[in-house]
C-alpha cells in the first residue's frame, strides 16, 4: 500500500508541474537600454550586448544561450567558417531566484557579452537562442548587430516633399532626405561595396535598402574619382512619435488584466503630432520590484469605417511584430501579455498581405518634427572565410 501511495503522489506532482517559460526577453547594449542593440567594436572592448529575461518554472532549469552569425536576412550561415566553435555557446547560465509573493516570475537572468565563453569575431547580424542545455529545446530568441568599422561616415538629414506611401491622400507629403557619405581607404576594392541598410528606430524587419546600382529619382548611389561615395534616399518618411503605454502604476492598472488607457479608446491622429517617445524602445520595471508582474493588457482602437478590416497593433512589448486585432462591438481590440513598464506602440493597416506591406501613416500621421533614430549600415563583400557580406561602416544620427 505504501508503495502504491508513493507512486500516486509522484505521478500527481509530475502532472501538475509547470514547464519552462521564458518571458520579457530584452536585448540592448551597456551604453543604452532603449536604443537598437548595436555593438561597435573598439580597442578597449568596453561595450557589451546585454541579454535579460524572466523565467517561469517550478525548479531552476538548465539553460544555455547559443549564438549564430547570419546573412543580411537574419538567416544563420551554415558553414564551418562561421560556426565559431568553442566560442558560440554560453552553457553557464546563472539564474537569480525571485522571492516575491506578488510576482509570477520565478527566476531572472541578466548578463553581458562577449565574455570568456562567447566571442563575436564577424561583423554583421547575429541571433541568439535560449535553449535547454541538454535537449536543445528552444525557449526564446533575440537579435543584435556587431560592427567592426572600417569607414568613417557622415550623415545629413534635410526636409523633402515626397508623396507619402498611404492609402489616404490626406496624409501630408513630408519626407526626409538622408545622405550618408564616406571615403574608401586606399586598400579597399570599390567593386566590393554593396549597399546601405537604413533602419528606423527598432524596425529591423522593415529596412530601406539602397544598392550601388540604384540610380532612381528618390534612391541613388554616387561616387567620384577621389574615393568619395554617398548613399542617398529622398523618401525616408518620419511618421509620428509613437503612442505610449505606461502600466507602472499598480493602483491604476491592477493585475491580472487591465485596459491599456484606463477606459479610454485610441483614435486616429493623422493631424496631431505626438509627444516625444523612446524611439521604439521600452523601460521595464526591475525584476526585484514587488510589482514586477505581467498583465493581460487590452488595447482598444476606434477605426474609421472606411478603413475597417486588416487592422494591426505593433510595439516594443513584442519586438515590433504586428498583432492582428479583432472587432468587438464596433471597436478593434487586442490582448497582449506585458510586463509592467513603459512601451512605444502604434496601429497599422495591412494593404498587401502577399508582400507583407503595411500603411504606417494612415492612423498616425507624418510630421517633419518627429524625432527618430536612423541607423545606417554599410555592407561590402569580404573574401574572408570563404566569402560573406560584411558590415564595414555604421552611423546613427
Amino acid at each position: 500500500m505504501k508503495k502504491t501511495l508513493l507512486f500516486i503522489f509522484v505521478l500527481s506532482s509530475m502532472v501538475f508541474a509547470r514547464g519552462v517559460e521564458i518571458k520579457g526577453i530584452k536585448t540592448y547594449t551597456s551604453k543604452s537600454t532603449t536604443s537598437l542593440p548595436v555593438l561597435v567594436k573598439d580597442s578597449k572592448l568596453s561595450t557589451k550586448i546585454i541579454i535579460e529575461f524572466d523565467v517561469i518554472a517550478d525548479s531552476e532549469p538548465y539553460l544555455a544561450i547559443k549564438f549564430e552569425f547570419c546573412d543580411k536576412n537574419w538567416v544563420p550561415l551554415e558553414s564551418i567558417f562561421f560556426d565559431n566553435t568553442g566560442q558560440n555557446i554560453d552553457d553557464f547560465v546563472v539564474l537569480e531566484p525571485v522571492h516575491l509573493s506578488t510576482s509570477d516570475i520565478d527566476f531572472h537572468y541578466k548578463s553581458g557579452f562577449p565574455n570568456p565563453r562567447v566571442s563575436f569575431p564577424f561583423s554583421g547580424k547575429w541571433i541568439y537562442t535560449i535553449v535547454d542545455k541538454f535537449s536543445e529545446e528552444i525557449y526564446g530568441e533575440g537579435r543584435f548587430f556587431v560592427v567592426d568599422p572600417q569607414l568613417g561616415l557622415s550623415m545629413k538629414l534635410s526636409n523633402e516633399s515626397v508623396e507619402a506611401p498611404s492609402i489616404d491622400n490626406d496624409v501630408p507629403d513630408r519626407s526626409l532626405k538622408l545622405e550618408v557619405s564616406g571615403t574608401y581607404p586606399d586598400s579597399f576594392f570599390p567593386s566590393n561595396l554593396q549597399d546601405a541598410e537604413i533602419i528606423t528606430n527598432h524596425l529591423t524587419d522593415y529596412p530601406k535598402i539602397i544598392t550601388v546600382d540604384d540610380n532612381g529619382v528618390y534612391n541613388y548611389f554616387e561616387t567620384d574619382a577621389s574615393n568619395r561615395f554617398s548613399f542617398i534616399s529622398r523618401d525616408v518618411f518620419p511618421g509620428n512619435e509613437y503612442r505610449r503605454l505606461d502600466i507602472r502604476n499598480h493602483n491604476k492598472f491592477e493585475a491580472p488584466a487591465t485596459d491599456h488607457k484606463f477606459g479610454d479608446i485610441d483614435i486616429t491622429r493623422i493631424f496631431n503630432a505626438g509627444r516625444p517617445d523612446l524611439n521604439g524602445g521600452s523601460s521595464i520595471i526591475k525584476y526585484d520590484n514587488r510589482y514586477a508582474e505581467y498583465l493581460d493588457v487590452t488595447f482598444r482602437f476606434d477605426v474609421p469605417s472606411q478603413y475597417e478590416e486588416d487592422i494591426y497593433l505593433i510595439g516594443s512589448f513584442n519586438d515590433w511584430t504586428p498583432i492582428e486585432m479583432y472587432k468587438d462591438e464596433g471597436i478593434y481590440k487586442a490582448v497582449v501579455n506585458i510586463k509592467r513598464g513603459v512601451y512605444d506602440y502604434q496601429y497599422l493597416k495591412l494593404v498587401d498581405e502577399e508582400n507583407n506591406i503595411f500603411d504606417w501613416f494612415l492612423f498616425e500621421g507624418n510630421f517633419w518634427e518627429t524625432k527618430n533614430d536612423y541607423h545606417v549600415f554599410i555592407y561590402a563583400y569580404s573574401d574572408e572565410f570563404g566569402g560573406y557580406d560584411k558590415i564595414i561602416g555604421y552611423i546613427k544620427n
